[in-house]
């Protein structure tokens, strides 16, 4: 309330608003924010870490569910939505390539990398941009087979790309969690899994 006589300042409305908001619908207010982002105050990372201690489950981006924005999804019988991410929080993915996935995928689903690549026009730097994020973890396994898939998917001249098309998808082991939570942090900028202080705790 201002001094003039009890009537609401526009201040006060916007803070009375945002703090209901976070009590009684916090997945709403987490999907407002990170799809208002860049902000300036709050990261992404800090938002989601925030929102999943008071009991918002927040689901990765997926190439084959994600879009452009974050958004709500139904998990089971559960009678609140988690918060699933979108494509806009991935480091150097381009607006028009998510529109282009959004747009094929709603024709029907992709089946492997190459379909995706080729019906969505995507390049290479794409491609890689979904792999080192985990994006394309539905389709083609974690992050080091999907980056193998990545580079046969877009064939080129360089002898990474010949090798992969040559001798198939190798057996390449699962990334350690550290090597994980250090990859999102910089192809997403957030991670879901444990905070890089409890690998140290022990």
């Amino acid at each position: 309330m201002d001094v003039d006589g009890g009537q609401w300042t526009p201040i006060v409305v916007v803070v009375h608003a945002c703090s209901w908001l976070k009590c009684h619908e916090p997945e709403a207010f987490l999907v407002a924010l990170l799809n208002s982002q860049p902000m300036g105050f709050y990261s992404p990372s800090q938002l989601v870490q925030d929102a999943r201690r008071h009991g918002v489950p927040v689901l990765p981006v997926d190439v084959t569910i994600s879009g452009w924005d974050s958004s709500f999804e139904r998990i089971g019988a559960s009678l609140r939505p988690a918060v699933r991410l979108g494509l806009s929080l991935l480091c150097g993915m381009r607006d028009g390539a998510a529109q282009r996935i959004e747009l094929v995928r709603a024709v029907r689903p992709f089946t492997s990398v190459p379909d995706l690549a080729r019906r969505a026009e995507l390049d290479r730097h794409d491609l890689q941009v979904l792999a080192d994020a985990n994006a394309l973890l539905s389709l083609a396994g974690n992050r080091r087979e999907a980056r193998w898939q990545a580079a046969a998917a877009v064939p080129d001249r360089d002898m990474l790309a010949a090798a992969a098309i040559r001798d198939g998808t190798p057996a390449l082991g699962t990334p350690f969690e550290a090597e994980s939570i250090v990859a999102d942090y910089r192809a997403v900028g957030l991670t879901l899994g444990r905070h890089p202080l409890e690998l140290l705790r022990p």
